[in-house]
């Protein structure tokens, strides 16, 4: 009859293993072993979006910082025409926030149980600092206190809804103004962005509002009413 060492190096027949070892540790040893197995399997079946965190079992909301960490390039127009200039030095103001909750940016609804997410930053001059960004990207001086053209904005959306994927929503309604604060241009922009990532993952909420504040910002570059307005000799 075949014998074989269990887990304490004790010898036994193939049969008596399964019956007589003195070591119970050995048959649950393989227990254990097939157990772990077929978790990590099926784990490793499980798409990463839909790995679960901690906030979504114990939180009644998801508190995140406000980053700037945008995914698209803030220089790329894609298929946008290209301005040329030469522009006026402008100065872009913080904008007001006129959303109803202004600590709301977020949502997530792959649970029965939806998951606000909150933010205890400032989302207008977050808003206008990335508008900012994009505008000096394209090589604009948007950062100049004497300037004769001033940016003034408020954002009506800054939502991202995470289902099975991020998806964010950015409005912004945005004015040039002169100095005197006469209106040079009066219009409402916005921009989308779709993103893959981790469940309730603070970086990939950033990663998403991010990108459609840069195509927010894209867009009103581009507008010809913008592009005149800030035009060198106007």
């Amino acid at each position: 009859m075949a014998t074989r060492s269990c887990a304490h190096g004790a010898a036994c027949s193939a049969e008596s293993h399964k019956v007589l070892c003195p070591f119970p540790a050995c048959s649950r040893s393989r227990r254990w072993s097939l157990g772990i197995a077929l978790a990590l399997t099926a784990a490793a079946c499980v798409p990463p979006h839909y790995i679960e965190t901690p906030y979504a079992a114990q939180d009644e909301n998801m508190s995140v910082p406000l980053q700037w960490r945008p995914t698209d390039k803030l220089r790329d127009l894609e298929n946008r025409p290209v301005p040329r200039g030469p522009w006026q030095a402008l100065r872009v103001d913080p904008f007001f926030d006129r959303r109803a909750n202004p600590q709301v940016i977020g949502e997530n609804v792959q649970h029965v149980q939806h998951f606000p997410i909150v933010t205890a930053g400032s989302v207008g001059p977050f808003a206008a600092a990335g508008v900012r960004d994009v505008l000096a990207a394209q090589g604009m001086r948007a950062d100049a206190p004497e300037a004769q053209r001033i940016l003034r904005g408020e954002v009506v959306q800054f939502f991202v809804r995470e289902d099975n994927v991020y998806n964010a929503d950015v409005v912004l309604h945005v004015q040039v103004q002169a100095q005197g604060g006469r209106v040079l241009w009066d219009a409402t922009v916005s921009g989308r962005s779709k993103r893959w990532g981790r469940s309730m993952s603070a970086e990939n909420y950033a990663e998403a509002y991010g990108n459609a504040l840069v195509e927010a910002a894209k867009n009103l570059f581009v507008d010809p009413g913008f592009q005149a307005a800030v035009a060198m000799g106007e």
